[in-house]
């Protein structure tokens, strides 16, 4: 049996193994005891005494979630709703009426099982955020020699190295060198930044290029990771407003109902007369009874289970649907919606780049073309290399054998040699050298056009040829209709905030018809423009 979880602060158990107290451990538990009670029933309703055995069972095994929760209620001084279902099934069952005060105990027991798996649910997202978080970093001493730390031991000014294909440990200044960050995990970006002195880089993002040192500008625990993992925390603890009621008025209504079965019990026997245990002539049940039914009634085990299982219910059915909620609260807001706020990067595009163009200038074919600049990108993991593969390989064509001296040019492009003759893919200026004078008016015009578009273009030049390739991160099938049918339910505006580029951003929008749009944002940007946008429809 895994370890026992720690109770959270409402004294449900946390989703875990399938220990007894885990969350996966009460549902089966409220599974059997439902079954027990079941069988019971039916036993009795068929004339099979012997099965009421099974009706004290499940009653036993509501107690022991039950009991639990009512004694962690009680040791924090409260006496709420947990304390107020385990006393009342504690009466009936002395009373001998144990199926009543089992069924009170069966819904107990499957609510907090059902709550503590949709807490469950959101607790990944944070467990994910987690997952990104740097683990080691590389710290320049006073003597000039490096030192690996862990990144909460870094302070603003300290100078650290980030290798290719390293997570880098805290936001930081360039200070010597450039390369190519992927930023997708922060901003959702689908290509990466090209960096350089100056500029910045943030926490729990990828170093693709080279090699660079940085100059820590902020502590790991004030980094803009660290504030989307805050940010993602605040969510999760929120509440839905039902069960925010439910949790301020639970000591209230436990009191109150407790003090009107006590006043039933007083007023039935002492002002009505009624016998205290009943003494079964002329249907007289005793006061006792009378007041134990009205605890039972007025336990609200109906509310109390009906919000969790509404809630796992749509968390689950949007999960089936590719649609991750943060909580209750999220799912409870969407009957009022009156204006949507959507990233793009995976959300309305594919969040990857293909190839959409093929200009072979000074090329006799685009396969030609294609070869070339799929064999040179053969040993790349950038996602513009990725991207040239897969076209080639979509159409059909081999790549040219493996360039020989095979050079990568951070935020530049990569360099080999075909056939004698040198080869070069990237940016205008990396491949201009070897574009002919002829030719680079025309491939200029073709880079404009596209990063007009908001798309990426890379050169390539080789053997007195030149060449166009345009990447664009595609349009998820389904947005168009997502935009029109918002439109159509009367929701507006629909608004686009994305950390990608303003040419990229306005060709999505406008290809989608989205009403507003900001790029260039980083998480907490677009928490503060959630905001301003809530603010305005108030």
């Amino acid at each position: 049996m895994s370890q026992e979880q720690p109770p959270a602060e409402d004294g449900h158990r946390l989703a875990g193994p399938l220990a007894v107290f885990s969350a996966k451990g009460e549902l089966v538990g409220a599974v059997v005891a439902g079954v027990l009670l079941a069988a019971g029933w039916v036993g009795a309703a068929v004339g099979e005494p012997e099965l009421r055995g099974l009706v004290w069972g499940s009653l036993a095994i509501g107690m022991v979630y039950g009991g639990r929760a009512a004694i962690t209620s009680l040791r924090a001084r409260a006496f709420d709703i947990d304390v107020l279902m385990v006393v009342g099934a504690g009466l009936a069952a002395y009373l001998n009426a144990p199926a009543e005060g089992a069924l009170l105990l069966f819904l107990f027991t499957l609510a907090g099982a059902l709550e503590d798996l949709a807490m469950a649910r959101t607790r990944h997202a944070v467990e994910a955020l987690h997952s990104l978080m740097p683990t080691a970093a590389s710290r320049q001493t006073q003597s000039g020699e490096w030192e690996a730390v862990a990144p909460e031991l870094l302070g603003a000014g300290d100078v650290v190295r980030v290798l290719p294909g390293e997570s880098i440990p805290a936001d930081a200044g360039i200070t010597d060198g450039r390369s190519a960050v992927d930023q997708a995990t922060l901003t959702g970006e689908s290509f990466p930044r090209v960096v350089g002195v100056g500029d910045e880089v943030y926490a729990g993002t990828i170093n693709v290029g080279s090699a660079f040192l940085a100059r820590v500008v902020r502590p790991a625990a004030q980094s803009s990771l660290q504030r989307v993992l805050n940010l993602v925390l605040e969510a999760q603890q929120q509440r839905e407003p039902v069960q925010r009621i439910l949790d301020r008025l639970s000591q209230p209504y436990a009191l109150t109902v407790m003090a009107l079965s006590v006043l039933t019990l007083t007023v039935w026997w002492l002002g009505f007369g009624e016998p205290l245990l009943g003494d079964g002539e002329g249907g007289k049940v005793g006061a006792l009874y009378t007041a134990i039914t009205l605890l039972i009634v007025m336990s609200p085990c109906a509310v109390i289970i009906a919000t969790p299982t509404a809630t796992l219910a749509a968390i689950s059915r949007g999960a089936r649907a590719g649609v991750l909620f943060k909580g209750g609260q999220a799912i409870e807001r969407l009957a009022g919606l009156r204006a949507v706020a959507l990233d793009k990067t995976g959300t309305l595009t594919v969040g990857r780049p293909v190839v959409s163009e093929v200009a072979p200038i000074g090329w006799s074919n685009e396969g030609d073309l294609l070869a070339v600049a799929a064999g040179l990108e053969q040993e790349s993991t950038h996602p513009i290399a990725a991207a040239i593969r897969e076209e080639a390989q979509r159409r059909g064509i081999e790549p040219e054998p493996t360039a020989s001296r095979t050079s990568f040019a951070p935020g530049a492009g990569v360099s080999g040699v075909f056939r004698g003759s040198e080869a070069r893919l990237g940016t205008y200026e990396h491949a201009e050298p070897l574009i002919p004078v002829c030719y680079r008016a025309q491939v200029r015009q073709e880079m404009l056009e596209a990063q007009s578009r908001g798309d990426i273009a890379v050169v390539l030049a080789w053997n007195q040829m030149a060449g166009v390739v345009v990447m664009s991160d595609r349009v998820r099938p389904g947005a168009p209709g997502l935009v029109d049918g918002l439109h159509a339910m009367g929701i507006k505006p629909i608004v686009m905030l994305t950390g990608d580029n303003r040419a990229t951003a306005r060709t999505v929008a406008e290809r989608l018809g989205i009403d507003r749009w900001e790029a260039q944002m980083l998480p907490e940007d677009k928490v503060s423009a959630v905001k301003a946008l809530h603010a305005e429809l108030r």
